[in-house]
């Protein structure tokens, strides 16, 4: 599909007036060669390709000039902008357009473009992604190529949605029904390494929603996944890997998964209902011997509650449920 003349032109004199920061050209250029990776994979024309560059060009020039009393104005401005560019371009390149909205939304969120004034900026992001995620569609071999290329960032921001929207993505589409043992350890791979550069985790959330997609016959892929320990070699994680790694649990995978969950769910001052099921069921799943194992392993690593950064250190929640999961067994056994 060809891009009009004219909006062409509009779209070089918008991007000729503006002008944006050294840290804004050193991540257009990083970014510009991966997404000609994705394009290719996508099978997007050179020509739709420096049209999407462009949009996101003239995004972070704005990004630049955004204050508290133009925010609407701008925000208006690329949206037009955007409207006019997709209305030109084909499904592909509406998909790299998407694929971009998503990095740059994490990029954004993460502060490292050190905008003041980003809040309503993510606002038409997240906007953005979530209308079109909702009526777009991927191949297997698309969704393969979109995570390879979110794979790799600056800097994973908490509030980034990099694993959450690609999980909205492949619920869409399926994409892992489609998938046998090594295809799906290919994108768990690329998942896993955003979990691998996050600098400090909040929660397992999307962690254990990756383990709901692995079946027992995913050798390879559960091989991989038991061997996961971010490097930031935080409590939560080095616990789970325990948990993954339980004695006697080879062809148990999906058990200590329940055990993972289970450990996870430790809420209040006292156990609720639902974690005295869990623990009914697992003790005599599990048996006491291998319950009081994943308890000593937890408590000799108590000190963990506390993410160390060297000067100050933040609690980990993850790591205090375990804990809490921990003395319930004790003193329920």
């Amino acid at each position: 599909m060809s891009i009009e003349q004219k909006d062409k032109e509009q779209m070089e004199q918008l991007i000729a007036s503006e002008k944006y920061n050294e840290k804004h050209e050193i991540f257009f250029n990083d970014d510009e060669a991966k997404s000609q990776i994705l394009a290719t994979a996508l099978q997007v024309s050179q020509e739709e390709f420096k049209a999407v560059q462009d949009w996101f060009l003239l995004l972070l020039q704005k990004l630049c000039k955004l204050e508290f009393d133009n925010g609407h104005i701008i925000i208006d401005e690329i949206t037009i902008c955007l409207e006019k560019t997709s209305a030109n371009l084909s499904l592909n390149a509406n998909k790299l357009i998407l694929a971009k909205l998503i990095y740059y939304n994490n990029i954004i969120q993460s502060g490292y473009l050190l905008s003041s004034v980003f809040g309503i900026m993510t606002k038409f992001l997240n906007d953005e992604i979530e209308r079109r995620m909702a009526d777009t569609d991927f191949t297997f071999e698309e969704f393969t190529a979109l995570s390879e290329y979110l794979k790799h960032n600056f800097y994973v921001s908490p509030n980034g949605d990099l694993l959450e929207n690609l999980i909205k993505i492949e619920k869409r589409n399926k994409i892992f029904t489609k998938a046998n043992d090594e295809e799906k350890l290919a994108i768990i791979k690329n998942l896993l390494q955003i979990i691998d550069d996050t600098e400090f985790h909040h929660d397992i959330v999307i962690f254990k929603k990756i383990l709901d997609f692995i079946k027992i016959n995913d050798e390879k892929t559960i091989y991989y996944v038991k061997n996961f320990i971010p490097k930031n070699q935080q409590g939560c994680y080095l616990i789970t890997n325990k948990i993954l790694n339980l004695p006697y649990s080879e062809n148990k995978f999906d058990l200590c998964v329940k055990a993972l969950k289970w450990l996870d769910s430790a809420r209040g001052k006292e156990p609720s209902k639902g974690w005295l099921n869990n623990f009914n069921e697992l003790k005599n799943e599990l048996g006491k011997e291998i319950l009081n194992e994943i308890t000593n392993e937890i408590l000799k690593l108590e000190s963990l509650a506390y993410h160390d950064f060297g000067s100050y250190s933040w609690p980990d929640d993850v790591m205090k449920r375990f804990i809490k999961s921990a003395q319930w067994i004790k003193e329920l056994y």
